[in-house]
């Protein structure tokens, strides 16, 4: 997870985006893996990327993030910060679109 930068969440090329949130959405199918993501990465760092990726105009790189978001503990995280509030109503839009 060293190896996976984060800026790779949030650059400009949606490719790039998008298999970097695919590596994050493997990493974290499991408990062991989840605490390496949030180790590694931090829950702000994640949670800016994804609200990044969330918005994106890029249908691939917004269904990785919705995939990541779904995570009963960056649900979580949401929930617990007040300013992040909206990203849990952007993450249910968000679903739908992709559906």
């Amino acid at each position: 997870m060293a190896n996976l930068d984060y800026r790779l969440l949030i650059d400009g090329d949606e490719k790039i985006q998008e298999q970097a949130f695919w590596i994050v959405r493997n990493l974290a199918e499991n408990e062991f893996g989840i605490e390496l993501v949030f180790r590694e990465l931090g829950a702000n760092v994640l949670l800016g990327s994804l609200t990044s990726g969330l918005e994106s105009p890029h249908e691939e790189v917004v269904l990785q993030a919705c995939y990541i978001s779904k995570f009963d503990r960056i649900t979580y995280l949401c929930l617990s910060r007040p300013h992040m509030l909206w990203l849990t109503s952007l993450m249910d839009t968000t679903a739908i679109k992709t559906s």
